[in-house]
């Protein structure tokens, strides 16, 4: 759960949408830190290939789609695939905007 300026955001739903675009192989969405709304939304997406996508396209896409507050403020676009752990699930600790 990230909690941006009394908003409740949850990453499951967003995470949803930016997987249904046509570029994107796999996401995670975490909350960093604001001085201002104590979090905001931040999105790693992983591409199917290198420049399949922009960032100010899956922004738009997301926005179409979400409410303005779960639009990621932050983005970061790679084609290495997420960490994960044995069973398979994305170990969001490691997950990282920088």
């Amino acid at each position: 759960l990230i909690l941006r300026g009394g908003e409740n955001v949850y990453p499951l739903e967003i995470e949803q949408c930016i997987d249904e675009h046509p570029a994107v192989l796999e996401c995670a969405v975490i909350g960093i830190d604001s001085a201002d709304l104590g979090q905001e939304v931040a999105a790693v997406v992983v591409l199917r290939s290198e420049g399949a996508a922009t960032e100010e396209e899956l922004r738009d896409y997301v926005a179409e789609r979400l409410a303005y507050f779960k639009v990621p403020v932050k983005w970061k676009l790679s084609t290495t695939p997420l960490p994960r752990n044995a069973t398979g699930k994305t170990i969001r600790a490691k997950v990282a905007i920088s």
